[in-house]
């Protein structure tokens, strides 16, 4: 018993190391993550995260409030997906084959989201070196310490735009972020769900 409460004082330990400061969203989150578990799963949903690397905000930049500033209406975002473990940072995710490169932020007063594209994307198996070919079959994002899944139409998803951290660079620039985890509908074997970390400039 003392050892499972050290494991859950650690994971909220990583959680506060990863930009989570509010002690009760932490607590959601980690309520999330444990529902269920055995010692040994807790240990590598810990173990998981401490592997994985949230990017530290770069020189001068700083986390704004963008939402309530934008004019209503849709603009076209560049947009990025990012592998995000420690030894990779910053290299692509082999999901930003799945997406156009191209997105919508949309402001309306039905609601606030960025819209993706999805596309077919190829990758060599890890089997047997064969190209395969696929497209992206779930996305899912944090929201309240709860996994959503977004709803996938007509080549389109939505993510809300209250769930993406925004900040701004000396020279103003402007940028979204947000985790993401993906699974693709062909290829399981190279491509199971994973996450990613999505960005969009403004």
């Amino acid at each position: 018993m003392n050892n499972y409460k050290q494991m859950l004082q650690g994971l909220d330990f990583s959680l506060k190391r990863q930009g989570i400061k509010d002690l009760e969203q932490r607590q959601r989150s980690i309520a999330v993550l444990v529902n269920g578990l055995n010692v040994q799963n807790l240990q590598a949903v810990i173990d998981s995260r401490e592997n994985t690397s949230v990017p530290q905000l770069g020189i001068g930049e700083k986390s704004i409030d963008i939402i309530g500033c934008l004019d209503q209406g849709c603009f076209d975002v560049r947009i990025a997906l990012f592998q995000v473990y420690q030894e990779k940072t910053w290299h692509l995710s082999m999901a930003d084959q799945g997406f156009e490169s191209m997105a919508v932020v949309a402001r309306h007063t039905r609601g606030n989201w960025l819209e993706l594209t999805i596309r077919e994307m190829q990758a060599h198996s890890r089997i047997d070196g064969r190209m395969m070919q696929g497209h992206l079959a779930s996305l899912k994002y944090e929201q309240g310490g709860m996994m959503r899944v977004a709803k996938i139409k007509n080549g389109k998803v939505k993510i809300p735009l209250e769930v993406c951290q925004f900040y701004q660079n000396t020279r103003g620039r402007i940028y979204g972020s947000v985790p993401v985890t993906l699974a693709c509908s062909v290829g399981q074997m190279h491509m199971p769900e994973s996450t990613a970390l999505l960005r969009f400039w403004l």
